[in-house]
């Protein structure tokens, strides 16, 4: 089983960001880290890597002040067989320690809609490959429905029924969370659930227990 921990931190090069993901790290342990929205890339993004104390890291770069997304683990753990990025998505294929293999696909959704479906494409498209458990977990920049918007104007249903889409033609399941519901908060107590992990059968069938922790 591996310990996914995914984190959109909205800027790496911040005083904190290290300090905050140390403590996330002494608690929970994770074997596989997932970060979006560095924002910062090249030697800057390679400096502050190097001391996250992982010695095997795979990015698909930040454009500018925009996006990115790093995996960081240790190889004695996680031995990578296979990638691929984009700038909404960085899979990868991995042998445990067990000798099982598994997919797993960091998400970092772009915040325009004509963009984002892009994404939904490219899901598309890996599933017709994929006869792996495949696991894809982090900010989707989209809700699958009402119950995942609280305050604010009035629920946006188009882009919603674009991202449920994705997620039946890919045969997606959604995996059970616990914490808190709301994984981003606006303002004048607008909440919304944009992060998430969805996985295929073949997923839950080797892990059954999969749960995701809202932090």
């Amino acid at each position: 089983m591996v310990n996914v921990f995914a984190w959109n931190c909205r800027g790496a090069a911040v005083p904190n960001f290290l300090l905050y993901f140390r403590e996330f790290n002494r608690i929970h342990h994770p074997n596989l880290v997932f970060i979006t929205e560095p924002k910062i890339s090249g030697s800057e993004a390679e400096g502050v890597i190097h001391k996250m104390g992982f010695d095997s890291n795979r990015r698909v770069e930040a454009q500018g002040f925009a996006g990115g997304i790093w995996a960081l683990w240790n190889s004695n753990e996680l031995t990578l067989c296979g990638e691929y990025g984009t700038d909404q998505l960085l899979h990868l294929h991995f042998r445990l320690t067990s000798g099982e293999e598994c997919v797993i696909s960091c998400i970092y959704g772009l915040p325009q809609l004509s963009t984002r479906r892009g994404l939904w494409e490219t899901m598309r498209r890996l599933v017709s490959q994929m006869d792996l458990p495949w696991l894809l977990i982090g900010d989707f920049n989209a809700m699958l429905g009402p119950e995942d918007k609280q305050g604010g104007r009035g629920f946006n249903m188009a882009p919603s029924r674009e991202f449920r889409e994705a997620v039946e033609d890919c045969s997606l399941l959604e995996i059970d969370y616990c914490g808190p519901r709301f994984t981003w908060h606006g303002v004048q107590g607008l909440k919304e659930r944009q992060d998430r992990a969805v996985c295929n059968a073949l997923w839950l069938q080797r892990y059954p227990d999969t749960m995701t922790r809202h932090l």
